[in-house]
């Protein structure tokens, strides 16, 4: 018989006690888990534990089933049991041991209860309605097209991930005239069509057994840049990068600053280059990104300086009542009407800041009859 001195078996004590301050848990098959199979089919059960304790010498595992076998396993070899088990409900009993000077002492032990279940695999697939680019499924970023099993009753999360497909960047929307909704193409079908009331970004389905073959789409819609550069008469141009994002279908405003100071110079805001001369000016249902240009003009000025020498065309004129000096110019490939109250000492760009010619023009003579202005150019 082995005998222990007092010595021996305090510090057995102190070793043993030490250990139980730290953890012992089984994390496979989770406590409490239903694990389902098809019909006739047994379930495959992967024991996993995990342990933390300070104690340094051996360990072993003794696993009890409800078949009241036991079995072992050494701690340094880390190997874990692989076992089949059919439907029903299985309560197993796990127990930790450790060898200390060649006596063998219980450290913990832990329960695990987990039930086998026969269900109807069901077969879904995960989709854009832009057809590709990523989907998120179940908890992870997947391809577009991406295929999966759940059980009749388990639940499915879906999400919308916004991104750039083919060169056009992709959003789940919530406003305007083109809302997102999940769609839904059961086995069969041609189209998707909408589900209800499901235009959140995340959508949970608790599956059935009818969804085998259902295809989920995430209708994610084309959102547009607007960019804006910014030309002025003597300073050259500038970009103001993207100023507005449009969703296809919707409608939005791009905007431009009234009045731009450049190297001491105060511009106007005088329209944008293709014609339109609405600030903000409003794009509906855009097809593509696009760039547009705001013209500034600095009053009273022209970046060509042989404007005023045509000795055939007249550049000013005064009405009969003799309250308002006009004057008429080419600038920038555009016509100008200016005016003046006070005899020429300040001048107001006429027609709202605008050029009075859409496309290029020249050659500008301007002629008064009682109140009226006319003029001409080439």
């Amino acid at each position: 018989m082995k005998r222990f001195t007092s010595t021996t078996i305090f510090l057995m004590l102190i070793l043993i006690q030490s250990a139980f301050a730290q953890w012992f848990y089984i994390y496979s098959p989770n406590d409490g888990r239903t694990i389902f199979v098809t019909q006739g089919e047994t379930a495959t059960i992967d024991l996993r534990f995990d342990i933390q304790y300070n104690f340094q010498h051996g360990f072993c595992w003794i696993l009890t089933t409800e078949s009241g076998a036991d079995t072992n396993w050494d701690m340094q070899s880390r190997s874990f049991p692989t076992v089949h088990r059919g439907p029903g409900t299985y309560h197993w009993k796990l127990e930790l041991y450790v060898n200390v000077m060649d006596a063998i002492y219980r450290l913990d032990s832990t329960f695990v209860t987990f039930t086998v279940q026969t269900g109807v695999i069901t077969q879904l697939t995960a989709k854009n309605t832009m057809g590709g680019g990523v989907i998120y499924v179940n908890g992870g970023t997947r391809d577009h097209g991406y295929s999966f099993s759940k059980f009749s009753g388990d639940v499915a999360v879906f999400g919308a991930i916004d991104q750039t497909y083919q060169g056009i960047y992709r959003v789940w929307n919530t406003s305007g005239n083109q809302i997102s909704y999940w769609k839904q193409k059961p086995n069969g079908q041609s189209v998707p069509t909408q589900i209800s009331g499901q235009n959140q970004r995340y959508y949970t389905r608790t599956i059935s057994s009818s969804d085998n073959g259902m295809e989920i789409y995430a209708d994610l819609k084309m959102q547009f840049d607007f960019s804006r550069i910014e030309q002025s008469e003597f300073d050259g141009t500038s970009s103001a990068g993207v100023v507005a994002q449009i969703v296809e279908g919707n409608t939005g405003q791009i905007t431009a600053p009234a009045t731009k100071t450049l190297n001491g110079r105060a511009y106007n805001f005088a329209g944008w280059t293709d014609g339109d001369v609405t600030n903000p000016r409003t794009v509906s249902s855009p097809t593509a990104n696009a760039i547009y240009t705001a013209f500034y003009k600095y009053p009273n000025h022209t970046n060509y300086y042989y404007t005023m020498y045509f000795n055939n065309q007249r550049k000013f004129a005064r009405t009969n009542d003799t309250t308002k000096l006009y004057k008429v110019y080419e600038s920038a490939n555009k016509v100008w009407l200016e005016v003046s109250t006070n005899n020429g000492s300040t001048w107001t760009i006429a027609n709202h800041g605008m050029p009075l010619n859409t496309g290029n023009a020249k050659c500008a003579s301007i002629v008064t009859r009682d109140l009226c202005v006319g003029i001409v150019y080439q």
